[in-house]
């Protein structure tokens, strides 16, 4: 492609690819290089009546002057944007369907796990409540019960000689405490 467009000499060939560049300009794809050309085409007295229109807006962008929006253009950005809208909301109905369809799913899974758990639980406990006698003597129950008994009383004997113990040393540091602290505030 050449650099600068000849306003004298324009045919078919070079009226495409002026199209095809005014496409990649509206797309966001053009280099500075390819405005240029499509700049010096516009600004030139030979463009066709095909593309007056986008002559309009084209230079329109790179004008900073007061210019003249086509009332045609208002009409297909508008009906460009109502396109797009309805397809946005198409496809975001669409997702909240499917979503609502999953958490309707897992919602009855969730239930259905529930009452399952329920049933199991309410069953072991059914088959637990059955009591039955480790002794058939109740001479040997009441003897092991004792042993039982006595174990707890040594181990609740021993932890509440630790608690003397410790409650001892608690006051031991307690005091040694109150004495730095009226040292400290006899300084001050």
């Amino acid at each position: 492609m050449e650099s600068n467009i000849r306003p004298e000499k324009i045919n078919q060939m070079e009226i495409k690819n002026i199209e095809i560049l005014l496409k990649d300009f509206y797309e966001g794809n053009t280099s500075l290089e390819q405005e240029k050309k499509l700049l010096s085409f516009f600004e030139s007295d030979e463009v066709p009546d095909s593309l007056q229109k986008e002559k309009i807006l084209f230079l329109s962008c790179y004008k900073t002057e007061e210019s003249v929006v086509p009332v045609s253009l208002k009409d297909k950005l508008e009906s460009l944007i109502d396109n797009e809208a309805q397809k946005s909301e198409k496809r975001r109905f669409k997702g909240r369907s499917v979503r609502v369809n999953w958490l309707r799913y897992s919602a009855v899974a969730a239930g259905l796990l529930l009452l399952i758990t329920i049933g199991l639980n309410t069953y072991e406990t059914e088959i637990s409540n059955i009591y039955t006698d480790t002794y058939s003597n109740p001479y040997d129950a009441y003897r092991e019960t004792q042993k039982a008994l006595t174990m707890v009383s040594k181990n609740l004997n021993k932890g509440y000689t630790e608690v003397e113990n410790a409650s001892i040393e608690i006051g031991k540091a307690q005091d040694i405490l109150n004495e730095q602290l009226n040292k400290v505030s006899k300084i001050k």
